[in-house]
């Protein structure tokens, strides 16, 4: 434990979870098991590894490696304050309207930024087809439309790739911090 821990403070938070994996839990007492458990969860939350950190603290919540009031309290903190994902698909679907898919990601002021930039670009081209700059309609209006729709469309998923992931830390940090209080 000393070698993970040691790990942890350099931030090798990768190595340090290897580390603590390699150790027998059998052979450990409630104190020793309820801080390498600990210590497993820092790693997976400093790693990113968010949906592991949730199926190892349901493990040690069945295993009863925390006290019972820990459990309960852990048990009320998830039901009170469900993940709610958004959806990369519904995203890029409604990124077919300029700006719609960053609103639904929760960027409002991305979505307003891509509705006005795709506004303009179609403006231009409408304008430049009704003065008979056909070839200028083209290449300003529809070439350029196509490159910044496309941009929006995955700059929206993105954002939702990035709404659910910090939801997730949020919900692993609050979690971490009632186990670490125990």
């Amino acid at each position: 434990m000393a070698k993970a821990s040691c790990q942890e403070t350099a931030g090798l938070w990768t190595e340090a979870l290897e580390t603590y994996g390699r150790i027998p839990m059998f052979f450990l007492d409630g104190e020793s098991r309820r801080d390498v458990t600990s210590g497993i969860l820092r790693c997976q939350l400093n790693s990113g590894l968010y949906e592991e950190f949730e199926t190892t603290l349901n493990e040690a919540m069945l295993m009863q490696i925390f006290s019972g009031e820990t459990c309960t309290e852990l048990e009320s903190f998830m039901a009170s304050h469900p993940v709610r994902l958004r959806n990369e698909d519904a995203a890029l679907l409604l990124s077919a309207v300029p700006g719609l898919g960053h609103l639904y990601a929760g960027k409002p002021v991305q979505g307003i930024g891509h509705l006005a930039l795709n506004g303009a670009v179609i403006a231009a081209g409408v304008a430049s087809f009704c003065s008979g700059l056909y070839v200028c309609a083209f290449l300003g209006g529809g070439m350029v439309l196509a490159r910044t729709h496309s941009q929006n469309s995955a700059s929206a998923v993105k954002a939702v790739a990035e709404h659910n992931r910090e939801a997730l830390r949020n919900r692993c940090v609050s979690m971490l911090d009632i186990v670490l209080r125990s």
